[in-house]
């Protein structure tokens, strides 16, 4: 679809343009110059025009004509159709414009995830099943990419410049009064765009984050996100969906919330939805290497709880080491057929739960027996919880 720049480690640099020395630009800015060659630098602005950045000079875009290029790197968010149409009224081929978000981020597998043109000279996520407008916000000391069209996570980061922190705040501070000061490894299960991963990362009892997400949209901003926050270092994502198998699943695709994506099965599909075939994991698996180092473990997964924690036997048996803090969420459950389920697991594994929206509305500790939790499906009928898992 295009030409795919070059990957770093090549010893050819592909010769490229960079268009936008904005915020955006100065973030990147470092990889661009070594990893490409870059020949000249755009910008609409008449005011940054012929100021020199690394040796190379700032130049009016109709001045395009005069440099040989392998491709052009739009390093702007916002106004980026405009800029294409502009780039694509001044003679350069669709398939040479690459949309910049964490163009150097790799996957296991090798694969950019990169913003591009499609067919229809709209703007896309490249590996990814949907397209929409994407938004940066920066709040918090984090930047993060956005899907305009998410009326949930977009709209609480823009607000607040965090999404369930409380509950994050709440989960390491329960953690410390039950497990202690341990520093260790944070399962984030159900990662969407990396809200919670980037927040855990930061934390001091944190030394390393594995993020779980099976959407390929999410996934693809989860990446970014990663990337653009400088933490690729210390946050490993993996594009999966948890299960207590690897055998594929199916996630029905929300239009209104990325956080909304949900494993169902083929009962549960209105006959419009939008599905998308996901490689599984088992946490078990996944923290084999690491087991004795994961100290903390967050999930939500809009209901399919009871999955991953079939999946994580062999780590939530080492009692005493193991916080565990996931969404109570009965209609998902519904959906899922897993309520009773969920519930005799945790009889049998756990001894107590917090109850975390209680325990953040009365400013204190409310510990039930894990007896109780069957009494949580007609407590939170139309809304949900988490509940901290005490051994």
């Amino acid at each position: 679809m295009f030409e795919q720049p070059m990957i770093p480690g090549k010893k050819a640099k592909s010769k490229v343009i960079v268009f936008g020395i904005g915020q955006f630009f100065h973030t990147l800015k470092d990889d661009l110059f070594e990893t490409y060659d870059v020949v000249a630098l755009m910008d609409n602005d008449e005011q940054k025009q012929g100021v020199l950045v690394n040796g190379a000079e700032v130049v009016h875009p109709g001045e395009i004509r005069n440099y040989a290029f392998d491709s052009v790197i739009i390093t702007i968010i916002l106004h980026q159709e405009q800029v294409v149409r502009q780039l694509l009224g001044l003679g350069v081929r669709k398939e040479k414009i690459v949309l910049a978000a964490n163009f150097l981020m790799k996957n296991d597998e090798g694969n950019l995830y990169e913003y591009y043109i499609d067919d229809q000279s709209g703007i896309s996520l490249r590996y990814t099943v949907t397209k929409g407008t994407i938004v940066p916000v920066e709040k918090n000391n984090f930047t993060f990419l956005v899907p305009s069209h998410d009326a949930v996570i977009a709209s609480s980061l823009i607000n607040s410049g965090a999404f369930s922190q409380k509950e994050l705040d709440a989960f390491f501070g329960l953690a410390g009064t039950y497990f202690g000061a341990r520093r260790g490894v944070f399962l984030d299960v159900g990662a969407n765009i990396g809200t919670t991963s980037l927040a855990a990362a930061k934390n001091d009892h944190v030394s390393h984050v594995i993020a779980i997400e099976p959407s390929s949209d999410n996934f693809a901003l989860l990446q970014c996100n990663i990337y653009l926050n400088k933490l690729h270092g210390k946050i490993r994502a993996i594009h999966a969906a948890a299960s207590n198998s690897n055998d594929p699943v199916d996630l029905l695709l929300s239009p209104d919330s990325s956080g909304d994506h949900r494993v169902r099965n083929s009962a549960a599909r209105a006959p419009d939805s939008k599905v998308e075939r996901i490689v599984a994991v088992t946490i078990d698996d996944v923290a084999k290497d690491c087991a004795d180092d994961v100290a903390f473990m967050w999930i939500d997964v809009q209901g399919y709880e009871y999955f991953v924690l079939r999946g994580a036997e062999r780590l939530l048996s080492r009692f005493g080491k193991l916080a565990v803090q996931m969404e109570f969420w009965p209609y998902g459950l519904e959906e899922t057929n897993t309520t009773e389920l969920l519930c005799r697991f945790c009889k049998d594994h756990f001894s107590r739960y917090v109850d975390v929206r209680e325990y953040l509305n009365v400013q204190g500790e409310s510990v039930h027996s894990i007896s109780e939790i069957d009494l949580l499906p007609t407590r939170y009928r139309d809304t949900y919880t988490d509940i901290f898992l005490i051994p």
